[in-house]
């Protein structure tokens, strides 16, 4: 198991994120919500290079993202499960022992305008293309 390391933005996803589930739909949506982040950190700690996980060299050197979806029957028995997740973690590993969570957004986004710009300042910019 690797540690994981949350950015202060992706520690501020998880508050947004758990505070609109309670607001839209309820004390149980928000524990489920919660539940399946916890699953998903659970089994990016295991193997964060997953087969469900993808690379995104757009957004930077090492990046890749996980959908919580993938992590939905992960969650300990009890809980419920999240119908329909919509959120995917942005991390890259720092090293073997360390699993570092940049972002926890929403899927609809454009990931590269929500990322601080030391997390993917290595990223190709498609602005400046060889002609």
């Amino acid at each position: 198991m690797r540690v994981i390391r949350l950015s202060f933005l992706a520690r501020a996803d998880i508050a947004h994120i758990l505070h609109w589930s309670q607001h839209e739909f309820g004390d149980s949506a928000r524990l489920r919500y919660e539940a399946l982040m916890g699953a998903a950190l659970r089994d990016l700690s295991a193997d964060p290079h997953r087969p469900t996980t993808r690379e995104r060299p757009e957004l930077g050197a090492g990046v890749m993202s996980y959908h919580l979806s993938f992590s939905r029957r992960h969650v300990p028995p009890g809980t419920g499960l999240v119908r329909r997740p919509r959120h995917l973690m942005i991390y890259r590993l720092d090293g073997e022992a360390v699993v570092s969570v940049a972002r926890i957004l929403h899927d609809s986004m454009e990931l590269l305008r929500h990322l601080p710009a030391a997390f993917h300042e290595d990223a190709p910019n498609p602005q400046h293309r060889d002609a």
